[in-house]
């Protein structure tokens, strides 16, 4: 007679355990590294992006002689900066722009107006002042992303520029002053 041992094949509730305890232990190590190199890559491309704005204010201030106004046509500056650098315009007999090429991830309607607004990576909308001097003349673009923390933290001032309030909150604000 020959016997046969009859082997069971799978796994013990127990090593179903250790195994899902050792992969939740993984992610729990893994996961807040992952967010930060996110964050760190969207910030790295805001920050390109608000470089690409100055380049397009400044090619715009070329073509034009003068930077576009900061308060039409609404006082977004998103709006504004899409509104001037992102369509081609036609002043008189001669075409201008578009200044920049924007995809869809970065123009929105966030607000319902029916106007589009420049859109930053870290999914931001921009703020912008015109940088005047003491005697009222223009001087440059002041262009401020709000951050990851998607908070400004302060106001924009067109002669003393951004001014930071007490709250910490402009603290990975990424300012860049156009055309200074």
């Amino acid at each position: 007679m020959l016997t046969e041992r009859i082997r069971k094949c799978g796994f013990t509730l127990l090593e179903l355990l250790v195994v899902i305890g050792v992969l939740a232990i993984l992610l729990a190590i893994l996961l807040p590294a992952l967010w930060k190199v996110s964050v760190t890559s969207k910030t790295a491309a805001a920050k390109s992006q608000m470089g690409i704005i100055a380049m397009a204010l400044s090619k715009y201030q070329e073509e034009l002689y003068g930077l576009p106004p900061d308060n039409v046509p609404t006082t977004n500056g998103s709006e504004v900066l899409a509104h001037y650098l992102a369509r081609k315009m036609t002043i008189g007999a001669s075409s201008h722009g578009p200044y920049m090429n924007l995809n869809s991830q970065s123009l929105a309607d966030k607000n319902g107006n029916g106007l589009m607004e420049m859109i930053s990576p870290l999914n931001n909308s921009y703020f912008c002042v015109l940088r005047r001097d003491i005697n009222n003349k223009v001087s440059g673009f002041l262009i401020v992303d709000p951050g990851p923390d998607h908070k400004l933290g302060g106001t924009l001032d067109p002669l003393n520029g951004f001014t930071a309030d007490a709250s910490d909150d402009s603290k990975d604000n990424i300012v860049n002053h156009a055309l200074q």
